[in-house]
């Protein structure tokens, strides 16, 4: 019929494709640049609220704190991995993090996790 609105299934597919666009753009406005952790702990006030995308293992670390977890390469450039119940499920994994990185002269250099996901064997 001419002029009627369309079937709730349409509705929903347009919708669908609407919210999809929308989370593609988000995706691209906020493309994380990667960084070596050697680099974040040489440059750490240039990345300082950006978004990167950075690789090492995740090593438990026990302090009169508590444990928390850091990322760690084979240098031992290191940066604290927020929040801890996600960091703890990698513990002792060679890792990728996409995250927000900050630098505080108080705390050292954070990284809050994004996505977390295991390196793929070489």
């Amino acid at each position: 019929m001419k002029g009627t609105a369309p079937s709730g299934g349409a509705a929903m597919r347009r919708l669908a494709a609407t919210a999809i666009l929308a989370l593609a753009v988000s995706c691209a406005a906020r493309a994380a640049t990667p960084a070596p952790l050697a680099r974040l702990a040489t440059e750490q006030e240039a990345y300082d609220g950006r978004l990167v995308r950075t690789e090492g293992v995740v090593v438990a670390i026990a302090g009169t704190a508590g444990q928390h977890f850091v990322l760690e390469d084979a240098s031992a450039n290191r940066v604290r991995l927020l929040p801890d119940d996600i960091a703890q499920d990698h513990a002792g994994q060679a890792v990728t993090v996409v995250g927000g990185f900050r630098f505080h002269p108080d705390r050292g250099r954070e990284l809050t996790i994004d996505d977390i996901a295991p390196l793929s064997p070489p």
